[in-house]
């Protein structure tokens, strides 16, 4: 099973689509909620296809927060930490970029 997350207004082709698997999904929503919690918390299915999501302005901020993270080095330090563990969850710094490329020009999202 994936996730379909679909801009609600894109304003350029990267911010129309973003597909994940059930995989990457899980650990990306997971670290959304760890880093941004006032922000993700709005989203009250954020691990299911019900499509639920977030408005243009939430989802520049958590874009924000997110870029934020990658660039004091805090994204590849959880990917770090979540490869260690034994049966550790799928996490990718690059998938981390390309959800920012997302809500940036996604205009609000819905998540299928």
């Amino acid at each position: 099973m994936g996730m379909d997350v679909c801009g609600g207004r894109p304003k350029e082709k990267v911010g129309e689509y973003l597909r994940c698997s059930g995989m990457e999904w899980g650990p990306l929503w997971t670290y959304c909620s760890t880093v941004a919690p006032e922000i993700a918390g709005k989203v009250e299915h954020g691990y299911t296809s019900d499509g639920d999501g977030l408005g243009g302005s939430d989802a520049e901020a958590l874009a924000a927060r997110l870029r934020e993270c990658l660039e004091s080095g805090h994204t590849a330090q959880w990917e770090v930490m979540l490869a260690s563990r034994i049966g550790g969850e799928a996490f990718d710094v690059g998938l981390v970029r390309e959800f920012v490329r997302f809500l940036e020009a996604c205009g609000g999202f819905a998540i299928f």
